[in-house]
This record gives C-alpha cells, structure tokens and sequence, in this order.
C-alpha cells in the first residue's frame, strides 16, 4: 500500500492509480484513512477499490455510497471455467463466510425497511 501511494504522490505526470482489490474490511479501512492522510479526493481517479461481485458487496455499497471509486468484478463464462477461480477467491478469503452472517442481516434489514 505505501508503495502504490509513493507512486501516487512523485508520479510526475499525475497518472499513476492504484486498485486495492481486496474483501478484507480492515485492509479498506487502511486505505481510506491512507487517502484522507495524503489529502487523494475520493473521486480523484487516483485511487479504486475492487471486489468479486457477490464477495462483500456491502462493503463495496458503502465505498460507492460514500463517494469512492468502485470496480466490480464479474466472472463470467462457463462453470467449469468460472468455479476454480471463485473457489480460490473463497478459500483465500475464509472469512467471507463468517461475514456472511452480517451480510445476511444487513440485506433483511433493508428489505424490511423497503416493504414495511
């Protein structure tokens, strides 16, 4: 990360950008607070976030809604094709699972808050 922010600030010509793709909340988290530190304006084009779609969308939601820059990835072709990448998005990314809790909860809450 201070690598991508080193290229960012001495970039001489002002086009370096940098993507953290990344599910991890933490590591986003970092990223932000790294941006408003070096004074990067969230739509600067300087910097983007990129997720799996379907991998922490919330995540990417909030990012979005917040005014950052979002790439979302969508695996497409056949199963066969698809499944070994997604496979090891997940086994890299175990605690997908454990978030998907949260996940869960936070798409009931907002389809109670847009029927009730």
């Amino acid at each position: 990360m201070d690598y991508a922010f080193n290229q960012i600030r001495n970039s001489l010509n002002g086009k370096y950008i940098a993507m953290f793709a990344t599910h991890n909340e933490k590591s986003v988290k970092r990223v932000v607070a790294k941006m408003k530190k070096e004074g990067i304006e969230k739509k600067s084009g300087k910097v983007y976030f990129g997720q799996l779609m379907g991998m922490c969308d919330h995540v990417s939601y909030s990012l979005g809604k917040a005014g950052y820059l979002i790439h979302k990835s969508v695996p497409c072709g056949s199963i066969e094709d698809v499944m070994p990448n997604m496979s090891r998005r997940a086994i890299e990314n175990k605690s997908v699972f454990a978030r998907l809790d949260k996940e869960k909860k936070m798409l009931s809450q907002a389809l109670r808050k847009r029927i009730f």
